[in-house]
């Protein structure tokens, strides 16, 4: 990661996300990073692709990509689920 990347910030606009969901943002911020690398045509050697960082806008773009769950669905786990914590 790159040091713009704000962790609080991120934290505070994942709110209801599950732990599945940070996940999936973190990998499709992963993805867009590696896929603007291959679109630059740059060489893809092993130091190239080690050297790849995330920063903050490839977070944003994933969070536009990943919703997460509702307050509706996940409350039906819970009601599921015996002395569930998902706060």
């Amino acid at each position: 990661m790159t040091d713009d990347v704000d962790i609080d910030k991120l934290a505070s606009r994942m709110r209801n996300f599950t732990g599945a969901e940070i996940a999936a943002v973190a990998s499709e911020a992963i993805m867009l990073a590696i896929r603007d690398l291959v679109l630059s045509g740059e060489e893809l050697d092993e130091a190239t692709i080690s050297a790849v960082r995330v920063d903050m806008k490839y977070f944003e773009k994933a969070m536009e990509n990943v919703q997460p769950m509702s307050e509706t669905e996940l409350m039906k786990y819970e009601r599921l689920t015996p002395n569930a914590m998902y706060r």
